[in-house]
């Protein structure tokens, strides 16, 4: 069972606001590729779907989320926090998905609240929102269907690099298929 995240009840009624008339508006079917970097795995111990030894964004919700970008680009800015693939250390790789689902596309959400919230707030505080509304989500079923929710890339945006990340959501086996993996270092 899901744990309520830290600072639930403080945003709370910004997911009510927001989806009280419903979210299917921002669902959308989507087909693409896409791109995460691991860092630090021997090539044969590679899981397609697994996270992180390391949880520390699972460790909220209960639930597990697998996080890729839409531009390979994109995944050294969200995994490093810089551009280019310089520097990484041994054992990395990227992994290429082809994702075929709906997805959750909350830039597309025009509540100005939960705008200024999602997409405004320091790192910290933006992991505390964002925990909270997937919580929200699942707890009133909303959740069903949603394949992935998709945001635009802060750690890319700070860089000047446009693109989104994709919170993947569980089971992956019907939306995410892995397509290959390129050994980096």
């Amino acid at each position: 069972m899901p744990l309520e995240p830290k600072n639930y009840p403080k945003y709370s009624n910004i997911y009510e606001q927001v989806c009280s008339d419903g979210l299917g508006q921002f669902i959308k079917p989507t087909g693409l590729d896409l791109y995460r970097l691991i860092t630090g795995i021997q090539p044969e111990k590679i899981q397609e779907f697994f996270d992180s030894e390391r949880p520390g964004r699972n460790s909220f919700s209960g639930h597990p989320c697998l996080y890729a970008t839409d531009k390979i680009s994109l995944t050294s800015a969200e995994t490093l926090g810089n551009l280019g693939f310089g520097g990484l250390p041994a054992n990395s790789h990227i992994l290429k998905y082809q994702f075929s689902g709906n997805a959750l596309c909350i830039d597309e959400i025009e509540n100005p609240t939960f705008k200024s919230g999602y997409l405004s707030m320091s790192s910290a505080d933006k992991w505390d929102f964002s925990q909270g509304f997937r919580f929200y989500l699942e707890q009133k079923g909303l959740a069903v269907g949603v394949d992935a929710i998709v945001w635009p890339s802060v750690s890319g945006k700070a860089l000047n690099e446009s693109g989104n990340v994709y919170g993947c959501l569980p089971p992956y086996s019907g939306a995410l298929k892995l397509g290959g993996i390129e050994t980096l270092a």
